[in-house]
């Protein structure tokens, strides 16, 4: 079977031609789907839109600028195009699912309506959004999905994900054109990081989601 890096590689070789034929459309394009349909990873994507979009020898306010204008803004304008409909999905279809299943984990829509008022209306949970979008080992997905199950409020939801979007997309454009060619293979390494970091993340909730199940069970028993 074929390694990481060339599954990788093709990957690469899949998108590339994509965004160097559309450019900033292509980069918000890609952004978009990312989210709502394909699992393409955005780390290849703003490396690659880096190395392509970016001048080589450019000075460095106009590689800032490009950075800026030509992959970060329309990157986070696709991401948060695309969390607005993963949010809209879970935001209406999470009460009927967690009602008709949520049973089976210990879970109730009125404890997620009690947990939701307490996750919604502090500063922490603003920046703890913004980190979660700027991180790039971070599944933009889950985040979107969160925020929609939990009804989080949609005006900073939006905000947060288009402003820590938009920061992510312009530091990981920037670590594409330093790397130039080489940022197939910087790539892998950031997205073999994310893998882990994603199942860390997923065992954490479980654990969570398991500690709570257990906690309400004894209280009962109480």
């Amino acid at each position: 079977g074929l390694s990481l890096y060339e599954c990788m590689a093709e990957l690469i070789t899949s998108i590339t031609p994509f965004i160097q034929t559309y450019g900033t459309l292509g980069i918000f394009f890609v952004a978009f789907i990312e989210e709502v349909i394909a699992p393409i990873p955005s780390l290849f994507s703003l490396m690659a839109a880096g190395f392509f979009l970016i001048p080589a020898g450019g000075e460095f306010t106009s590689v800032i600028w490009h950075a800026f204008v030509n992959v970060a803004l329309p990157a986070g304008l696709g991401l948060t195009a695309g969390a607005f409909l993963l949010y809209a999905a879970l935001y209406f279809g999470g009460e009927p699912f967690i009602r008709r299943w949520g049973r089976y984990a210990g879970i109730t829509w009125e404890q997620i309506k009690r947990a939701e008022s307490k996750i919604i209306r502090g500063r922490a949970d603003e920046w703890l959004i913004f980190v979660l979008r700027v991180l790039p080992f971070v599944p933009n997905v889950v985040v979107s999905a969160v925020c929609g199950v939990f009804r989080y409020p949609l005006k900073p939801f939006l905000i947060l994900t288009f402003l820590g979007g938009t920061l992510r997309a312009f530091i990981v454009s920037l670590i594409g054109w330093s790397v130039g060619a080489a940022y197939v293979e910087y790539a892998g390494e950031l997205s073999r990081a994310g893998a882990i970091a994603a199942v860390i993340f997923l065992l954490v909730v479980a654990g969570i989601s398991v500690a709570f199940v257990v906690r309400k069970k004894l209280a009962q028993r109480g």
